[in-house]
């Protein structure tokens, strides 16, 4: 089990987010979903420990240190001359010395192959494109083996075959290590595919945490996405989610 514990959150003098607790299970995928601004990003830096929060992040009562939390942030260009391997066992760099172990090697060679990336294994970062080099960093904090991962946005950059790939492998990575995962996601057909549970953050605070089928609900989605949605179901009882139309608002009510 593993607890999170967030002060008042802010963004220079603007408050983002009202102190509250989260807390996850062993190998568990917690998404965050909520409109644009809402403070998913911003969630997301402070549990890594990057904003000026304090921030306490608990196993088994224990405080986890900022190495063993691993962040994948939106932000995720690389400009290096690297190879797509050598960025992998960087993800371990605490462990490398003047010679890297064959060891480490070839666990970073299955994790590539594991991830369809056997191919891209000797090309410079820099040579990727931004969906490439996405599933590269992902593989990079998984081989990390972070007691806690913080993902914003892991498959925006992914078409379709490689966000089922890259889902697949979280969710692998989550059960074998027992690493708890948060993911900020946009795509709430995907957030209910990949994540054990939702929360759903607007207006400062979390409006409500469940199962995908829970939270994704019509009057949910007309409050604060204000979308006039279509919920379709898949084989495995999952929601899929057809924005159709914007909501009507009360006369008066501000365009958000």
């Amino acid at each position: 089990m593993l607890d999170i514990h967030l002060p008042d959150l802010r963004r220079g003098s603007t408050p983002i987010l009202g102190a509250c607790c989260l807390r996850l299970g062993a190998g568990e995928i917690l998404g965050v979903i909520g409109p644009n601004g809402t403070g998913k990003s911003t969630l997301l830096s402070a549990i890594a420990g990057l904003g000026t929060a304090r921030v306490a992040v608990l196993a088994g009562g224990k405080p986890l240190g900022r190495s063993e939390i691993g962040f994948l942030p939106q932000a995720y260009a690389v400009r290096s001359a690297l190879s797509v391997l050598d960025c992998v066992i960087l993800g371990r760099r605490e462990a490398l010395g003047l010679r890297i172990p064959a060891g480490l090697v070839v666990e970073a060679v299955a994790l590539l192959e594991a991830m369809g990336l056997s191919a891209l294994a000797d090309r410079s970062m820099q040579d990727l494109s931004g969906g490439q080099q996405q599933r590269v960093l992902i593989a990079q904090r998984l081989f990390r083996r972070p007691r806690l991962l913080l993902l914003d946005e892991p498959t925006s950059a992914l078409d379709l075959h490689h966000q089922l790939e890259v889902m697949a492998q979280l969710r692998l990575h989550a059960g074998a290590e027992a690493m708890p995962m948060i993911a900020a996601l946009h795509d709430l057909t995907l957030a209910a595919r990949l994540c054990d549970r939702i929360a759903v953050l607007s207006a400062g605070r979390f409006i409500r945490i469940g199962r995908p089928a829970e939270i994704l609900t019509s009057p949910m989605l007309r409050e604060h996405w204000q979308v006039e949605p279509e919920i379709l179901s898949t084989a495995l009882n999952l929601p899929v989610i057809v924005p159709h139309r914007l909501a009507a608002m009360a006369p008066g009510t501000p365009a958000g």
